[in-house]
């Protein structure tokens, strides 16, 4: 009994112990719930110490230890002493140690269980607003595309499912996207919707195509004024489109602009949502819990129908009741004819989507800053939606960048954000149809509104006249083709001006320097043309005019030597101007040296070689290293390959390794001595000298090509 007591009182203070000096307490407060595990330790620490104490002193009497008092130390102990401090067998210590472990994993077990409870409910309510916000989105979308409501319903739901469990970024929501359906209504209108689910069938498997062969990856030459217009023009759209909600149906089946007192109200409504979410707490405690749009959409629903305000609803649209979608195979004959019509309007289908999706996928990257997402899954993830969606009765879609930035503006950062919005999405149309039609008309687009000001690039114009006029052109272009057209279109315009631009400001850089050397060509004087700038499709035609036939023949040099140092050939283009410039320069009587090509460039211009004189092109140590963006055939392959070096890289194909090479031709970089890309050691000996009036030198059998060359002449041929 006595030892029973001593550990009972040896685990109170264990328990005052954790409470006065937060033993345990390190990892519990460094989570996101700091203040409430601390105030629930400081209430359970004592009773559950104690608890703990009492079933220790129940194990020590029942091992028939040896009673014995605590031995108290000689100075008078602290009014909450430390456990530690106070005498004890080391038996007991260790009861207590382990007892100390066990109640520090349950503080972390049940602070860990209550963070994930957090984000858990977090990621829910961030896909409810989602949900709200869709739902009138969907059946607008759904009457541009010429379908019932229900079938943009099923395709909202079905998309946003898919795509959130195999998508690579999980703040993209995807549904019926406005952009698919203008481009799905004239097919829908001529052959009827079974056509339009074999179309959106169609167009799935084409995106899984393009996933599977990671074509996803060309969204990265989009430049930064196309991303620009992109947003922009997006925003404009959404705005816009929010204005067909200010309209009624009048008495001769027109839409007619509201009047009076219903437009004051539709416009009051609006405001005081927009209002809301721009001034809702986010510090406060319970309040910042809650997404602001959803809060808002709340608000303005409970005072319309408590107060009984009249104002347009979700169910003065369409009634959203239904069911849920099942499996529907497209009704249509399958034959070369049904393709043929299907065909077109599934390409464009999985074009804009692929487009749309990808640039979302791009800006939620930038925003929650976790890194550049995988493109190729995301374009997976939206075939394997599009694919089941046509089978499931649905119109198709896409990555809806509205939709999208309310997710992630309300915290939804994981999957379980858009399977809730999934989720919630199918529960509206079988179970919450009553509830969900009483939303009125204006606290979604004050909501959409909102978004409209947050996604719109409010520098666009501070920047027009601080970027170059070209990059303005681009931005303006894609705002008005989006707004006017299409996404697809806009941003193919974008990127062909953008990449013109490019092409043309590179080939105005295009230089030579001529100076005279005396011993530039093993001993001969030589006018050396020193090139600067970047050689290739574009800058060809000033290249040959710089060295063309009349300015060969009026060189008072006979030797001529091109030193491509602070040049890069960048194409075939180039290297076939090359092969000109030599041939023209050897018809006009001129000895002519190229010397500082990469490997690449000597390897290729040698193939062609029955064209001129090898003996123009010099290779030395200082020559750079970057590849060519030219067909490579087999054999060049082959003599640049890693095993025909001696250097092969495990896990490197010759695609990756060519590819590698050619991303070398932008830095000018030297490769490293681990580089696949080096002289293959089998073809030194076909290294030979250069020059007409220098002999090559004598090698014996006892010799070596290395050892014979002279150490002064650093020049020699392939």
């Amino acid at each position: 009994m006595a030892e029973g007591r001593a550990a009972s009182r040896m685990g109170k203070d264990l328990g005052r112990s954790l409470t006065h000096y937060g033993v345990g307490l390190d990892e519990v407060l460094r989570r996101e719930r700091a203040r409430e595990g601390r105030r629930m330790v400081q209430g359970r620490a004592p009773r559950m110490g104690k608890d703990l104490g009492r079933s220790a002193g129940r194990k020590t009497c029942a091992a028939r230890r040896p009673a014995k008092a605590w031995s108290r130390s000689g100075s008078a102990p602290s009014p909450r002493p430390r456990f530690e401090e106070r005498g004890a067998r080391p038996s007991e210590r260790r009861v207590l140690a382990r007892a100390t472990t066990e109640v520090q994993k349950d503080f972390d077990r049940l602070a860990e269980m209550r963070g994930l409870l957090g984000v858990g409910v977090s990621q829910i309510l961030a896909g409810l607003t989602t949900t709200l916000s869709m739902i009138p989105e969907s059946l607008a979308f759904t009457f541009v595309a010429g379908v019932p409501p229900i079938v943009g319903l099923h395709a909202a739901a079905t998309m946003a499912f898919f795509t959130a469990i195999f998508g690579s970024q999980h703040g993209v929501i995807s549904g019926a996207a406005g952009a698919t359906a203008v481009v799905l209504a004239p097919l829908c209108a001529k052959f009827g919707i079974e056509y339009l689910f074999a179309a959106v069938v169609l167009s799935g498997l084409i995106q899984l195509g393009f996933g599977a062969l990671r074509f996803g990856k060309f969204i990265r030459l989009v430049p930064q004024p196309v991303m620009m217009g992109f947003v922009n023009g997006l925003a404009i759209v959404i705005g816009v489109s929010q204005l067909e909600q200010f309209k009624v149906l009048s008495a001769s089946g027109e839409h007619v602009w509201m009047q009076g007192s219903q437009l004051y109200i539709m416009a009051a409504l609006t405001a005081v949502t927009m209002l809301i979410i721009r001034f809702w707490p986010k510090k406060m405690k319970f309040l910042s819990k809650v997404p602001a749009p959803l809060a808002a959409i709340l608000t303005v629903t409970a005072s319309v129908n408590l107060l009984h305000i009249h104002t347009r609803t979700v169910g003065d649209m369409a009634s959203i009741a239904g069911s849920l979608p099942g499996l529907h195979i497209p009704q249509v004959p399958l034959t070369l004819g049904t393709l043929s019509v299907i065909a077109p309007t599934a390409l464009a289908v999985a074009m804009v989507g692929l487009i749309e999706t990808l640039l979302t996928q791009q800006l939620v990257d930038q925003i929650t800053e976790k890194g550049p997402s995988s493109t190729h899954v995301e374009c997976i993830a939206q075939g394997v939606g599009n694919v089941m969606t046509g089978f499931l009765g649905g119109m198709g879609g896409c990555a809806m960048i509205g939709q999208s930035m309310i997710n992630v503006n309300s915290g939804g950062r994981h999957r379980l954000s858009g399977l809730s919005c999934a989720f919630f999405l199918a529960m509206s149309v079988i179970a919450g149809s009553s509830l969900i039609e009483k939303i009125p008309l204006a606290a979604l687009v004050g909501t959409m509104w909102m978004l409209v000001i947050d996604i719109f690039d409010k520098s666009t114009f501070k920047r027009l006249s601080k970027v170059p006029k070209t990059d303005s052109l681009v931005v303006a272009l894609v705002t008005g083709v989006t707004v006017f057209t299409n996404l697809a279109v806009a941003v193919v315009a974008g990127v062909v001006v953008s990449s013109l631009n490019f092409a043309w400001k590179s080939a105005q850089r295009i230089t030579s320097s001529r100076e005279v050397e005396p011993n530039a060509a093993y001993g001969k004087a030589a006018a050396v043309f020193k090139l600067q700038g970047p050689l290739f499709f574009g800058s060809v035609t000033q290249f040959r005019e710089m060295f063309s036939a009349q300015k060969s023949k009026s060189e008072s040099e006979e030797v001529v030597v091109l030193d491509f140092m602070e040049s890069r050939v960048w194409d075939s283009s180039a290297l076939e101007a090359i092969s000109e410039v030599v041939q023209t320069y050897q018809n006009s009587n001129k000895e002519i040296h190229i010397r500082h090509l990469s490997r690449d460039c000597q390897k290729l211009l040698t193939k062609a070689g029955d064209l001129y004189d090898l003996n123009v092109i010099e290779a030395d140590e200082d020559d750079p290293s970057y590849g060519v963006a030219a067909n490579y055939d087999g054999e060049v392959l082959a003599s640049q390959s890693p095993k025909s070096t001696g250097m092969e890289s495990e896990g490197e194909s010759e695609a990756d390794r060519m590819n590698r090479a050619i991303m070398r031709q932008y830095s000018g970089g030297r490769p490293e001595e681990t580089d696949p890309i080096q002289v293959p050691a089998a073809a030194e000996e076909e290294l030979r000298w250069v020059g007409e009036t220098t002999t090559s030198p004598a090698t014996t059998a006892g010799e070596t090509a290395e050892s014979a060359r002279d150490p002064n002449d650093a020049w020699y041929l392939w």
